[in-house]
């Protein structure tokens, strides 16, 4: 269930305008190695069987990474930056349910948001946590 989530979550991120001028379209699945800054890209995932004898029901996690480096000679760069993109991503990811094929969602829920200074000292990265409940259609519903 949390891969589904993912990508909608990402086709989301990678679709709005917001998102893509504040990261300059960096909206990754995976980061590549040496990416540019700042960017974003999916976390950490965990699904939570919460099914039922008639329902095949999960609680999905999953966290959106955001990354930005100290502008050198200061500026705005860095840990405010971060804060930036990760309210926008949480206005976006929370603006309307998600749609997947396949699966009925409830709106994603916004459960923290957390920035801090990586080990580098150059680097800050936000971490973005959200809820679902996910509901599997039964076959042939998402048609």
């Amino acid at each position: 269930m949390s891969w589904e989530v993912q990508s909608a979550a990402w086709k989301r991120l990678s679709e709005s305008p917001d998102i893509v001028a504040l990261v300059e379209g960096r909206v990754y699945k995976a980061a590549p190695e040496n990416a540019a800054f700042p960017m974003i890209e999916l976390g950490p995932d965990e699904d939570i069987n919460e099914s039922a004898d008639c329902i095949n029901q999960y609680r999905t996690r999953l966290a959106i990474l955001v990354w930005s480096l100290i502008e050198v000679g200061g500026g705005v760069r860095g840990p405010h930056e971060a804060q930036k993109i990760c309210r926008a991503v949480q206005g976006v990811l929370t603006k309307s349910p998600l749609k997947c094929p396949g699966f009925e969602y409830v709106e994603l829920e916004w459960l923290r948001t957390h920035v801090t200074q990586a080990d580098d000292g150059r680097a800050w990265f936000g971490t973005v946590e959200f809820t679902a409940l996910v509901e599997e259609l039964p076959k042939g519903d998402d048609e």
